[in-house]
């Protein structure tokens, strides 16, 4: 600091200040000392924050990369698998589709022929369908009929919810002028106490009684009223609901002679069909078969609901991680590790059929086997 101060004395006599005192030119050299020694400090932080801020953003930017790169070894084990099963489900699909193709077409054939060894009772089986659709028919509408009085029903008791609304607000009003008697009987208490003789308040009070009292009764007559609409709706619905009940009667009494007529000429037609030909009864026992046959690869069905479902679910928790860490990195918090293991070891527990066992460790899914078929 020295020679600053010497150089601050030489500036002064430069400029005619030498009248002034040494200890005058030497305070004002400590005050230039001291102001350039606060800008280079300044100066040296200034760039030490910004060394910080580099630092943070690069330690920042490396966090992100570490949790793309966690995120990302964790799509890359679980993609995969849930690709296989998929596809595993979408070739199980597949061959049961051709099959089912192949046993329709084979029952269609079968069908065929039973057509053309009898066609006279196909014929007449076609006309007793056609008389008995019309049957069915004037049935459903009838049963429409029914509905629409249902309909009836309904909407008066709908009324009579919005009248029990009423009657609850109306109660809550009694409620209150109750309350408020009695607040007012007490405060004239009060004041003929106060009053004595006199009993000048008493009279106000009184009056407010009498209003009170006036306006609970109009309320208790509304609510009369409302009982009285009430009562009246009810006895409607009642005699509504009787009507319906004697029409319902009379359709299931139709409806039951209906369908014995028609189940009668099915009978007779039938009986008949199966006299006429032998071949008749061989070939239902080979369609029936083929049917059984069917319905069993039809629980191809579940078997892929199962897989896609448990991928789907998979899915589903995946999605519902990257939520959460992103939040977690949103608020700056620290992200935990992904466990890939722990996760894949998780989906395997989920599995309930072998080739979703062989899929996941990297097997071809085999052809399940007929006895392995469950009915749900």
């Amino acid at each position: 600091m020295t020679p600053v101060i010497l150089g601050a004395t030489s500036v002064c006599s430069l400029f005619g200040v030498a009248g002034l005192s040494t200890t005058t030119l030497t305070l004002g050299g400590v005050q230039v000392a001291l102001a350039a020694g606060a800008a280079v400090w300044q100066h040296r932080r200034a760039a030490t924050l910004q060394a910080e801020l580099e630092a943070a953003q690069a330690a920042g930017q490396e966090l992100s990369l570490a949790r793309d790169e966690a995120l990302e070894n964790l799509c890359v084990a679980v993609l995969p698998v849930w690709s296989e099963q998929i596809e595993a489900a979408r070739a199980h699909t597949e061959q049961e589709i051709v099959s089912l193709t192949s046993r329709f077409a084979e029952l269609a054939g079968r069908i065929e022929n039973v057509a053309g060894n009898d066609q006279g009772g196909g014929d007449r089986l076609v006309n007793l369908m056609a008389a008995s659709q019309n049957q069915l028919d004037g049935i459903l509408q009838s049963l429409r009929e029914a509905l629409s009085s249902k309909g009836a029903l309904l909407n008066e008791v709908n009324g009579l919810a919005s009248l029990t609304e009423q009657l609850k607000s109306m109660a809550k009003d009694v409620g209150d002028v109750a309350r408020q008697t009695n607040l007012l009987a007490l405060n004239a208490a009060i004041e003929a106490a106060r009053a004595g003789e006199a009993g000048r308040g008493f009279a106000v009070v009184a009056d407010e009684v009498r209003k009170l009292s006036t306006l609970s009764g109009d309320t208790g007559q509304k609510i009369g009223e409302t009982v009285e609409t009430v009562n009246g709706a009810i006895a409607r619905t009642l005699e509504l609901s009787q009507r319906h009940a004697e029409r319902d009667t009379g359709t299931l009494n139709q409806s039951g002679e209906t369908i014995e007529q028609v189940i009668g000429a099915f009978g007779g037609t039938t009986r008949e069909v199966v006299e006429r030909s032998d071949a008749l009864a061989e070939n239902a026992s080979a369609v029936g078969g083929a049917i059984a046959e069917v319905l069993v690869a039809l629980q191809f069905q579940d078997r892929v609901s199962q897989m896609l479902g448990h991928v789907r679910d998979d899915q589903a928790r995946l999605e519902r991680l990257v939520a959460e860490r992103r939040a977690l990195a949103a608020s700056g918090q620290a992200l935990p590790p992904l466990d890939t293991k722990a996760w894949l070891a998780e989906l395997a527990r989920t599995y309930t059929m072998a080739e979703q066992v062989a899929v996941h460790h990297g097997k071809r899914a085999a052809a399940p086997a007929e006895s392995d078929i469950t009915f749900f």
